[in-house]
Parts: C-alpha cells; sequence; structure tokens
C-alpha cells in the first residue's frame, strides 16, 4: 500500500512539474510574440515616391498665367505618402535629389540640383522666362522649387538663350504616373529645341534631349536613406 502511494505521489510530482513547465513555456512565447509584433509595429517604414502630373496654375488662376511672361513651365506632384501604416510604426524622411541639365548637340552638362527631405506631398515646378541681361542682352531665368506642408525650397539660375538655326521649342510633361524606384534618375520635363525631325520616335524625355540641338531635362532620383 505504502509502495503504491508513494508511486502515485511520485507521477503527481512529476505531471505537476511538467504543467508547470508548459504554462512557463507558453508564457515566455506569449510575450516573446507581444516583443516581436511590438518591434515590427515601431520599425520605420519606408516612403514609396509617386510622381503624377499637376498644374502650376490649377482651375481659375489659369487666367494669371499670361501676366507671368513665362516661356515654359510645369508641375509635378511628388506624394510620398504611406496609405497603411501599421499603428504605432513610423515613416522615414524621404531624401530625393532633383537635377536639371542642359543638353547641347547630345552632351549633357549638371546645371544644378537639389536635395530636399520629403514627409508629405510636395509640388515640384520649373518656369524659365526671358530676362534682361548686359552681356548677352536677353537670357533665361531658370526657376526650380518645391513646395509643401513643411515649406518650400528654390534654386534660380540665369543661363545664355539656346543659338539654334531653323528650330523651334517644344516642351514635354510627364503624363500619367509612375512611382520612382531606387537606382537611375527618372526624368519628368524636358524643353528643347529641335528641327522635329524624329519627334514621333522619341520614346523618352532622356531621347528627346539627347536629340535636341538644345535640351533643359529636370529629373527626380532617390537618396539612400543612411
Amino acid at each position: 500500500m505504502s509502495l503504491s502511494f508513494d508511486k502515485w505521489l511520485s507521477e503527481c510530482s512529476i505531471k505537476v512539474v511538467v504543467t508547470v513547465a508548459l504554462a512557463f513555456g507558453a508564457l515566455i512565447l506569449g510575450r516573446l510574440a507581444e516583443a516581436q509584433e511590438k518591434l515590427s509595429k515601431e520599425k520605420p517604414v519606408q516612403r514609396p515616391l509617386r510622381l503624377s502630373p499637376a498644374e502650376l496654375f490649377p482651375g481659375e488662376l489659369k487666367a494669371l498665367e499670361p501676366h507671368f511672361g513665362l516661356t515654359a513651365s510645369g508641375c509635378i506632384k511628388l506624394d510620398c505618402s504611406v496609405p497603411k501604416l501599421p499603428e504605432g510604426a513610423t515613416a522615414l524622411p524621404l531624401p530625393i535629389q532633383l537635377r536639371l541639365q542642359i543638353w547641347k548637340n547630345g552632351k549633357a552638362k549638371n546645371l544644378f540640383a537639389m536635395s530636399p527631405t520629403l514627409r508629405d506631398s510636395h509640388d515640384l515646378s520649373i518656369t524659365t522666362r526671358e530676362v534682361p541681361h548686359a552681356k548677352d542682352r536677353v537670357r533665361y531665368r531658370v526657376t526650380t522649387a518645391v513646395g509643401g506642408k513643411g515649406g518650400s525650397s528654390f534654386t534660380r539660375e540665369d543661363i545664355p538663350l539656346p543659338k539654334t538655326e531653323k528650330s523651334f521649342m517644344v516642351v514635354r510633361k510627364l503624363s500619367r504616373q509612375i512611382e520612382v524606384k531606387k537606382g537611375s534618375p527618372v526624368a519628368v520635363w524636358v524643353m528643347t529645341y529641335e528641327n522635329g525631325m524624329g519627334k514621333a520616335a522619341d520614346k523618352t524625355f532622356e531621347q528627346a534631349a539627347q536629340r535636341a540641338e538644345w535640351a533643359l531635362l529636370l529629373s527626380v532620383a532617390l537618396v539612400e536613406n543612411k
């Protein structure tokens, strides 16, 4: 009788130990799962960059455009919003680079670059207009600006008018929404002086700039977060 009782007591002790171990293990696994979920929510989210056509003078403001004496203009919406941000997560600021190049007979030269950091939607705009200049009599004043809720920045440069023969000006603008990927810059606007030959064959803004006698090419690129 005593032997049976001792055996029963031993078996009960083993069951208690196993039960406690299983409960403790389940508790640890639950805490680990909660910690992992918290870390996933707190992990910063990389913002996308979507570009879409926009108007520099939208709606009724279109009537004011002739008063600015612009030779050419363009506007692009820069959208870096995250539609479904996980609860508790944050989105990283998005550094980008804007580059304006002058192309002459197939050769490019960087005019200037801007490196703004986006935290919400912005408008990227560019305008050119003729301004008096003592040496060349007239020059192009090129203004590129980025503006949003967090403020705005711009660059302005006066450049000589192109010396072209039997050519006319053509402005090509972004016509559809695109998403910028890491890697090569994406051309979003080009102003060319050309003779009209081969226009239909141009599949990209870069091709148009390369073929033209003279061109201004605006592009956007992502910059790696450090």
